[in-house]
């Protein structure tokens, strides 16, 4: 059984967001349209397993610690549902692949430190070290 694809959802928000039904800024418009630009590359292709799996575990795992809707209904314990915009950032972001390669289009890259004589500087520092808690809190 297939999870629930969300593919709709990020192209009617590009979709929306260009044609103006959706207020946005000038960069916002921008990458809906190179989103839809991308779509009709051909050495691009929109692939939906991972986008899709990685909603799901958000929608399906992460819930509310506080907060109340708009209708002030208490969210505490409620689904963390996505947002179109949200979707459409994780489609973005984990959707688009080479045709002729494995890798994704975006990949993460991690800083490395520039080449010294140094012997303080012989290691590379991993985007995860700065993001991580360490013994001294985050970096």
């Amino acid at each position: 059984m297939r999870g629930k694809q969300y593919k709709d959802v990020a192209i009617k928000y590009a979709n929306d967001v260009i044609k103006g039904d959706i207020i946005a800024s000038d960069d916002v418009i921008n990458a809906c349209k190179r989103f839809k630009e991308d779509l009709k590359r051909k050495d691009l292709e929109l692939r939906t397993t991972q986008p899709d799996a990685a909603i799901s575990i958000i929608e399906g795992v992460f819930v509310h610690r506080q907060g109340e809707s708009m209708e002030v209904v208490p969210l505490l314990g409620q689904p963390f549902i996505l947002q179109p915009w949200q979707i459409f950032i994780i489609y973005n972001l984990l959707g688009f692949w080479y045709v002729w390669s494995a890798p994704m289009v975006f990949t993460r890259k991690e800083p490395s430190t520039a080449p010294s004589s140094s012997p303080k500087r012989k290691h590379s520092v991993k985007a995860s070290d700065r993001i991580a808690p360490g013994r001294k809190g985050f970096l």
